[in-house]
């Protein structure tokens, strides 16, 4: 996803609003796994986004085609399709420490999914 693709006002509000200093951070889409994080923003917006697929599926799109994709307009433009607005906030902070996890392992899997992922299944093991 690249910001050419957001309106002057737009780019005014991403000129004019204060990011986190992870969002300066490059990430190479090349090194994740995106089949994995595309279900957990998929998870993550249903839950946030109320169950609004249009809203989802808009943002995995913009992931479809792209080697690298700009976290700070991704927050502008969630700011509009969510119901809070610092719910874009929020999401971008977790999306961007996940990914830049994800480019450091060999899987392409950030480790908080991972570490989840066991924890589910021990959960599910001890159940039975």
């Amino acid at each position: 996803m690249l910001s050419a693709g957001l309106s002057d006002a737009d780019r005014r509000r991403v000129r004019a609003t204060r990011f986190p200093r992870e969002f300066d951070v490059h990430v190479d889409l090349a090194k994740v796994n995106l089949p994995v994080m595309r279900v957990w923003i998929a998870q993550r917006l249903d839950d946030t986004a109320n169950g609004d697929d249009i809203a989802t599926e808009y943002i995995l799109s913009l992931f479809d085609d792209d080697t690298t994709y700009d976290i700070k307009a991704l927050q502008i433009q969630l700011e509009g399709l969510l119901p809070n607005p610092a719910d874009a906030a929020a999401f971008c902070m977790d999306l961007q420490t996940l990914m830049l996890d994800a480019q450091t392992t060999v899987s392409g899997v950030p480790k908080r999914l991972v570490a989840e992922r066991r924890e589910q299944w021990r959960r599910e093991r001890e159940r039975q």
